[in-house]
């Protein structure tokens, strides 16, 4: 098994960055084929280089995956996950909670195959762009409540978005427009957000405790309450207490969206200006990945 292994230094705030010496030498029982990012979109780059590699270890989170897998063979090459980063929605639905948990797990190779949201977007200067996501998509609250968190609140680590959750809802959230699921439309007046996602996990939230990687579904949190039964919803999640969800809820495997309004389009950590329409559809069986052997939950 041809190992490459992809560090974003930038990860966790820049935590993985301060320990590069130590996560090189924990690297080397699994690899000493690394590469280590220095921009972004570079991950992208070195993983579609990586063509006589057989599997993947990404030493980041969410973003750090996100720019992986969109430049990864998904046919041929596995993903290996070792957990550095703010979020880890993708590794802790895998039950591979710390750096120990991802380097034993990719050395047991035990895999599953998943499913992948793929995701087209179109801006209003009229670019569009086509990419996969292993984990959460968010537009209005969620998009805004990350951004923030990346622009103020990263030095608190993995309380870095709980905390921006929190003040975020406070702030301008609105979205307006209409989606369509199999050809049904529905207009959306004044909501706050939407999350659309295939984990459990969004960020550091279990948002949603019934889904699942791998069932050809993702699921999508419409959220049109106020600030005050907001954040009562969030800090019950916060604690895996799921009896007061005023938030609408449902599952699908395609998804249409347009906005009134240019809006800020959140893909597993990466922000995206400017978005007035966009697909999502399940791309189900799309990837191998590693998972820890013991409590694989999918």
């Amino acid at each position: 098994m041809r190992w490459l292994a992809i560090i974003n230094p930038a990860s966790g705030g820049g935590k993985s960055a301060k320990e590069m010496d130590n996560l090189i030498s924990k690297l080397a029982v699994l690899t000493t084929v690394i590469e280590i990012t220095e921009y972004p979109g570079h991950a992208t780059e070195i993983a579609r280089r990586a063509k006589q590699i057989d599997a993947i270890a990404v030493v980041g989170g969410d973003g750090t995956i996100y720019e992986s897998i969109n430049g990864m063979d998904l046919h041929k090459t596995t993903l290996g996950i070792i957990p550095v980063g703010t979020g880890n929605s993708l590794a802790q639905n895998l039950n591979i909670s710390y750096l120990m948990d991802g380097l034993e797990a990719c050395r047991n190779m035990s895999t599953a195959i998943i499913d992948l949201i793929e995701v087209q977007f179109q801006k209003q200067n009229g670019d569009s762009l086509r990419c996969y996501s292993t984990s959460t998509i968010g537009l209005g609250y969620p998009a805004n409540a990350v951004k923030l968190g990346n622009r103020r609140f990263k030095i608190f680590g993995k309380a870095c978005y709980p905390i921006s959750g929190v003040v975020q809802i406070f702030l301008k959230n609105d979205l307006d427009g209409s989606f369509s699921i199999n050809g049904e439309v529905r207009h959306i007046e004044h909501i706050k957000g939407l999350f659309i996602n295939n984990t459990q996990f969004a960020g550091n939230f279990r948002a949603f405790p019934d889904a699942k990687v791998d069932d050809g579904l993702f699921d999508v949190m419409k959220m049109s309450v106020g600030p005050l039964r907001q954040n009562i919803q969030n800090l019950l999640v916060l604690f895996e207490q799921y009896f007061y969800m005023p938030s609408e809820q449902f599952s699908t495997d395609q998804l249409h969206i347009n906005l009134e309004q240019p809006q800020s389009l959140m893909i597993d950590g990466e922000i995206y200006q400017d978005v007035i329409e966009v697909h999502f559809r399940i791309n189900p069986k799309a990837m191998r990945c590693i998972h820890n052997l013991v409590d694989f939950v999918a």
